[in-house]
């Protein structure tokens, strides 16, 4: 919704008439609603990732060039879900008119770097 609503923004001139989830403002709201985690337990997850990745041996990584094979379910994880929503943000939040949907995406973006 958040790449929908920074292309809808592109038109000029504007496209009238949009459902409210196409909107920057809608789909901002929208969003933030579809975050799993909680801000304290992004920044714990992503720390804890990066202390695996920094101290997984050579059986935590898939061989160059050799056959991969995916033992259980391979799904996303609530971290990932809340990456990918917050590198859509900054698309749209320029265009953001509500002063408090603006001030969550800000707060959310400065956590960025931790993660």
């Amino acid at each position: 919704m958040l790449r929908i609503a920074a292309l809808a923004v592109r038109f000029d001139p504007p496209v009238s008439g949009l459902p409210k989830i196409l909107t920057p403002d809608g789909s901002v709201e929208w969003a933030l609603q579809q975050i799993p985690l909680k801000r304290e337990r992004v920044i714990a997850e992503s720390e804890t990732r990066r202390d695996e990745h920094l101290n997984a041996g050579e059986g935590f990584y898939a061989p160059v060039g050799g056959e991969v094979t995916l033992t259980g379910e391979v799904a996303f994880s609530g971290l990932q879900d809340v990456e990918l929503i917050l590198s859509a943000l900054p698309w749209v939040c320029s265009h953001v008119k509500d002063k408090g949907i603006e001030h969550e995406i800000r707060s959310w973006l400065e956590n960025r770097g931790d993660l």
